[in-house]
């Protein structure tokens, strides 16, 4: 775990990148396949630059997790890590489904949770499947009473399909919370800010 360790304290991708391939190289020469094992891997994915090499690491993270018959907040990270690394929107599907299954048998509200059930509105073709991962990636943020980018998103999200239904004040009501949000983190003169702004008449 040395290797691991000086890993997660290392201030460079490049340097935290080789600690994390020896702590792996380690690892298989002693033939051990661990939670810490599949922990390196998944850290491991997060410092590759390319998808397919991402890919790569979290899935093994994922089968030594599948394996070991563990399901926890990391599995669940690994899950949406390799979600993330697909263009097809089946596979992201997949495997977010899959983090959040976990998420709820094991009871974990956190930014992940809302990050996720946001990223899977996005692959959802359905208003009424978007719609609900946008409100519980909604409802955790504002339980957490954390502000962020995909929060301000998922308000605008809605109101956008709320305005396609007809239903105006709901439209109007996320419109506003959205345009703020991304006033306070983005700034007035933002063009996503000036952007909602015009597009719901906003002052």
């Amino acid at each position: 775990m040395a290797y691991y360790n000086l890993g997660v304290i290392s201030k460079t991708v490049e340097v935290q990148r080789n600690y994390y391939l020896k702590a792996l190289e380690v690892f298989r020469r002693i033939d051990v396949e661990n939670e810490d094992t599949a922990v390196t891997c998944n850290n491991l994915g997060t410092k590759c630059e390319l998808k397919e090499e991402q890919r790569e690491y979290y899935m093994q993270a994922v089968v030594i997790y599948k394996k070991l018959g563990i399901e926890n907040e990391n599995t669940a990270a690994a899950y949406y890590n390799l979600g993330n690394t697909f263009e097809a929107k089946e596979e992201q599907v997949e495997y977010y489904e899959k983090a959040l299954k976990i998420y709820r048998e094991i009871n974990l509200e956190n930014e992940n949770t809302a990050l996720t059930y946001y990223n899977l509105g996005t692959t959802f073709d359905e208003p009424d499947k978007q719609h609900d991962c946008y409100l519980q990636s909604i409802r955790i943020y504002e339980k957490l009473g954390v502000k962020t980018i995909q929060l301000a998103n998922a308000h605008y999200n809605i109101a956008a399909m709320s305005r396609n239904s007809g239903n105006e004040l709901n439209a109007l009501k996320h419109a506003k919370i959205s345009y703020n949000l991304h006033k306070e983190l983005l700034g007035a003169k933002h063009k996503s800010t000036k952007d909602i702004a015009n597009e719901f008449k906003l002052k």
